[in-house]
């Protein structure tokens, strides 16, 4: 943990106050000291408005309010006092008291052993209060160091269980994908021993063997149909962004999709766009993700229209929109959708729509669905950071 200089407490408003106390009253007596009884006057002001000050401090916390504490207060006390009734006393002088008594009294008052006792009460406070305020800072120090240790000793424990759950995670992780392989295998292994046994039967005709193989091959096609899917959504691929035309990597899409769509008969119409727009991503991937929303959409007929495809601007970014009108998705499934082997057809992997999600976040994008009124399913697949080219 990097260590941080203290910073000095700002100054509160009765230490600002104070200060412009001392300053004017010291200005007081220096500009105006030679006028009689200015310096007399101003004097009793200076020592009394100090005191006041750490009295109060006092009241407000009594905690610091130590024997020192109390010597520097009533030092100040003292010689402001002294002051005070020497000026008072030399007011009446003559009216009241002989003038010898009086002035022998602010004599010592204000220059002689009250004067003397009150400024070596305060260099006492001074003396024995330095100690204890070293020590307080001790102390503070102290237990400065043993909360770092505290905290540096939680965040090393923080990042262990941090470690921890990322362990777990990943081998939960695992332990799902086993769960999945071994899910989307069962079935067509278990087709697959069943030919095989039916192959061994005495009395099978030539038509029926061939219809065993042709068994056997579809369960075959469809266990490597799941595991290109698993490996296409546990494999680590380059990611390459660059600036694109978001219309001319649709374009290439609907192209790759074109023959499926053929033997579907179903057309897929791309929307004119009036400029194109531009993205920083990974081309490839988006193809990627792209083809297989558009393969979703062909396997969900029969249709009643043709799939319509188009780039649209959204919020500073790009909604790339694909559009059917076939089944659609039941509202109860709707929230499954794109979880990893969940799929409504019967020969689909579960893994398509997993597999495009994930290409379009390493674009920083998002892929969402909806159903459309009158039937149908609206893929969108939103691209942040799109300038019209």
């Amino acid at each position: 943990m990097p260590e941080t200089c203290p910073t000095a407490p700002a100054p509160t408003k009765g230490s600002r106050i104070l200060v412009a106390w001392i300053t004017l009253l010291t200005l007081g007596m220096s500009l105006f000291g030679s006028a009689a009884g200015v310096a007399e006057a101003l004097r009793p002001l200076y020592f009394l408005g100090i005191f006041t000050f750490l009295f109060g401090i006092g009241l407000r916390e009594p905690k610091i309010r130590s024997l020192p504490f109390r010597m520097i207060e009533l030092g100040l006390l003292l010689i402001g006092t002294g002051f005070l009734v020497s000026f008072l006393l030399r007011r009446i002088e003559g009216e009241v008291f002989p003038p010898e008594t009086v002035a022998l009294i602010a004599d010592t008052l204000d220059r002689g052993l009250a004067l003397l006792l009150g400024f070596s009460l305060i260099a006492y406070g001074i003396v024995l209060w330095i100690p204890e305020l070293l020590e307080s800072r001790r102390i503070l120090e102290a237990d400065l160091e043993r909360r770092k240790r505290e905290i540096a000793d939680k965040e090393r424990r923080l990042e262990e269980v941090q470690e921890v759950l990322a362990h777990q995670e990943g081998l939960a992780a695992v332990g799902e994908l086993a769960a999945g392989v071994a899910h989307e295998l069962r079935n067509p292994f278990a087709v697959l021993k069943s030919a095989l046994q039916s192959m061994h039967e005495e009395g099978l005709g030539p038509g029926d063997r061939t219809h065993c193989l042709r068994v056997m091959e579809r369960a075959v096609d469809k266990a490597c149909l799941r595991l290109r899917g698993l490996l296409d959504l546990g494999r680590t691929k380059t990611h390459a962004p660059r600036e694109v035309d978001l219309l001319e990597v649709v374009r290439e899409a609907m192209e790759l999709a074109g023959p499926k769509a053929r033997e579907a008969e179903v057309p897929l119409l791309l929307e004119s766009a009036s400029e194109p727009r531009t993205a920083f991503v990974d081309p490839e991937n988006l193809q990627q993700a792209l083809l297989n929303l558009l393969l979703n959409a062909i396997q969900a007929g029969p249709h009643e229209g043709p799939i319509e495809v188009g780039v649209r601007g959204h919020e500073g970014g790009a909604r790339i929109e694909v559009r059917d009108r076939g089944q659609g998705i039941p509202e109860s499934h709707l929230h499954k959708a794109g979880k990893a082997f969940f799929t409504t057809r019967p020969d689909g992997t579960g893994l398509g729509l997993t597999v495009s999600a994930n290409l379009c976040e390493k674009d920083g994008g998002r892929l969402s669905l909806a159903r459309r009124k009158g039937g149908g399913t609206l893929a969108v697949i939103e691209i942040p950071g799109v300038s019209d080219g």
